[in-house]
């Protein structure tokens, strides 16, 4: 075999195996872990009637609330009084993890494309407002999704390898010819 054949060869195995082990480490990746919102306040209220939001207009907010204090009639409204808070309930993360277990827990969510809002609400705790999606019940989607599809990726041009180096091998095979002792007769010349 062609010794350029060889390293091909070689480095297609090679590259297969770095996609088998990025999807080994890939399952364990998908991590879920809690980030919590006390760390990435921006607004906070307990008790108050049509307050203003002092909030960025070009967000969306997650309110969360102390667990189990209560909290009543929170509402959020636009200028023209339509109501832009969404409550939102527990959810189950799997593993029999619920966004309900912990400290703080997320009661909702609003768009402030349509303020200045105001709000009134009823707690007897703050209630904390934080960027959609900086805290809560978080998990390493896209660490996996991306050792996920780098494996699989590579897996595919160490195939690719594979061949190139399997196609080299079969055109450049060197023949080598064997002499065979020969009787021939030497006559002298005439």
């Amino acid at each position: 075999m062609n010794k350029g054949a060889k390293v091909i060869l070689s480095i297609g195995g090679i590259i297969i195996l770095l996609g088998i082990t990025s999807l080994v480490i890939a399952g364990p990746s998908a991590k879920q872990y809690y980030v919590n919102p006390l760390d990435e306040i921006q607004w906070q209220t307990n008790s108050t009637i049509n307050e203003t939001v002092p909030l960025s207009p070009d967000e969306t907010y997650q309110l969360f609330a102390k667990n189990g204090e209560g909290y009543h009639n929170l509402s959020i409204t636009d200028p023209d009084g339509n109501e832009l808070f969404r409550g939102e309930h527990c959810r189950e993360f799997g593993d029999g993890d619920s966004s309900c277990e912990y400290d703080w827990i997320e009661i909702g969510y609003f768009d402030a494309y349509d303020c200045p809002c105001q709000i009134t609400v009823e707690s007897s705790d703050d209630i904390l407002f934080l960027l959609y999606g900086e805290a809560g019940q978080k998990t390493d989607v896209d660490g996996y999704f991306m050792s996920f599809c780098g494996g699989i990726l590579a897996i595919f041009l160490g195939i690719i390898v594979l061949v190139v180096g399997g196609g080299v091998s079969m055109f450049t095979k060197t023949k080598s010819v064997d002499l065979a002792p020969s009787n021939q007769q030497h006559y002298p010349p005439q």
